[in-house]
């Protein structure tokens, strides 16, 4: 799974020019290849998923020490370059970045997803 998740309007400019500047794998330069992406709410499938396949997004409290889990707060979809579209930008906390960016929300964003995913996943290998 591997995500960077935008809302709308999305300008991740500066982000795509440090990934075209950085070094992939091969330990060539990423260039404009395409970033992976994941759509946390359909388990990792290119679909588009609309909000209320969200099971819950994990808001957390102003000092952080606790949160609310919101249904249906935001849906996904993967863009042509890669990015996670995440619609209109939600209000989860002061730690946005730049250009809508909602990239240390990643996990939060989809919170009740990825662990029913997580689960599923575990069951899936332990039946093996």
């Amino acid at each position: 799974m591997s995500w960077e998740s935008f809302a709308e309007p999305a300008e991740y400019g500066r982000i795509e020019k440090a990934y075209a500047n950085s070094k992939g794998f091969d330990g060539e330069p990423r260039g404009n290849s395409k970033i992976l992406c994941s759509n946390p709410l359909t388990g990792g499938l290119p679909e588009d998923a609309l909000a209320e396949a969200n099971l819950g997004t994990l808001k957390p409290s102003n000092d952080m020490s606790d949160g609310e889990l919101i249904e249906k707060a935001v849906p996904a979809k993967c863009d042509k370059r890669g990015f996670l579209l995440i619609g209109d930008p939600p209000k989860i906390g002061n730690y946005v970045l730049p250009g809508n960016n909602y990239h240390v929300y990643d996990i939060p964003l989809f919170w009740a997803n990825l662990r029913s995913d997580a689960l599923w996943r575990m069951r899936q290998f332990l039946t093996k």
